[in-house]
């Protein structure tokens, strides 16, 4: 894995958003790199700071955690980022909504302390495999375009 995984975290209950914080810098492959407080701002922390994951609260001011998550995945940049979905809601129509946006995680508010690590592991573990895969890839192109050149020089030097 390049360097550390880049998270920003957003929530409008201070505590909330701290307790996200200490739970995700107890992993030794995370950085916290933005504290967003509503979802303007949550927002704007993606666009500049480009994020690998975000964990964000559902119910905050100017923007929900659904409307930051629509409108990143409608938007035209690389490497949008995973979501975790953190919620005290228990509502059919939003778990339909997150599937829709292929959220990475819905967490509830109360088993938040619990899960959260999981989460976390989870998608480091999802994210080395598929560096790996890309890596293979990279290197049967490689491999492939090795044989090419060395077929041609042979040509060339017979």
């Amino acid at each position: 894995m390049n360097g550390k995984i880049k998270v920003i975290i957003a929530d409008d209950v201070k505590v909330i958003a701290e307790t996200n914080k200490r739970i995700a810098m107890n992993n030794q492959d995370i950085e916290v790199v933005g504290m967003a407080s509503n979802g303007k701002e949550e927002f704007d922390m993606i666009l500049n700071l480009k994020p690998d994951l975000v964990i964000t609260d559902n119910k905050m001011p100017i923007m929900n955690g659904i409307e930051v998550i629509e409108k990143i995945k409608s938007f035209k940049i690389e490497n949008k980022p995973e979501f975790v979905l953190v919620t005290g809601d228990n509502d059919i129509e939003l778990n339909k909504k997150c599937k829709e946006l292929n959220v990475f995680g819905v967490l509830n508010k109360l088993s938040l302390e619990r899960d959260l690590p999981y989460i976390i592991d989870e998608y480091i573990e999802i994210r080395n495999e598929s560096n790996k895969e890309v890596k293979k890839e990279n290197n049967r192109k490689q491999n492939g375009i090795l044989k090419k050149i060395l077929k041609k020089l042979k040509k060339e030097y017979k």
